[in-house]
């Protein structure tokens, strides 16, 4: 699975039309709509604002009135072909004839979505586990090399030193480490987290 870098944008004319596709990432659901807003004040009175969304096992479209089909599913097989999670991708159409029908419908927004992803840069998303630590100064020493291979979110240094971070999918080396040596950590929760 991957996601956008950062959020793009590009044009593409078809027929007179125009056709100007947007992709943001998305930490959840209920950003969508917020999102949906903000377009619609950018590009004020456009015919249509299409959209399609891929969060972990929701997926989501729309052809806002566009004929049914034509619009906001191949915006979302374009995603799924490329193996897209957490992003937005939406199409605002200012219309202007002559009329594409619906396969030049389908076929201008499928290129929409093609053109605006030919820009983006991806970044993979791998499983991983977002653990806290408590350990001595001497086994901090020896798990140094390790913790290269890990986003640290916090540490402190007190009379022990207590660590808080994100592991990514290839933690064996690093869980296989901490149980060989009776380091007790503790698993808050499993993530998804961006490989760079």
């Amino acid at each position: 699975m991957y996601t956008i870098k950062e959020e793009n944008i590009k044009e593409t004319i078809v027929k007179n039309s125009r056709f100007i596709a947007i992709i943001k990432k998305i930490s959840n659901t209920t950003e969508v709509s917020q999102e949906l807003k903000n377009i619609k004040k950018i590009y004020p009175n456009a015919t249509h604002y299409c959209y399609a969304y891929i969060f972990d096992d929701i997926e989501k479209y729309s052809d806002d009135m566009e004929p049914s089909g034509t619009a906001g599913m191949p915006l979302l097989t374009i995603l799924k072909q490329q193996l897209l999670n957490r992003v937005l991708i939406v199409v605002v159409r200012y219309f202007r004839p002559p009329k594409l029908g619906t396969s030049g419908l389908y076929k201008a927004y499928s290129q929409s979505a093609q053109n605006l992803l030919n820009c983006c840069q991806l970044v993979q998303l791998v499983e991983g586990k977002h653990i806290k630590l408590t350990i001595s100064y001497n086994d901090y020493k020896k798990l140094t090399p390790y913790l290269k291979h890990t986003n640290i979110i916090e540490q402190q240094f007190l009379n022990n030193v207590t660590i808080e971070l994100l592991v990514a999918n290839n933690y064996d080396a690093f869980f296989t480490y901490l149980n060989n040596n009776n380091i007790s950590y503790q698993i808050l929760e499993e993530v998804t987290i961006e490989k760079e």
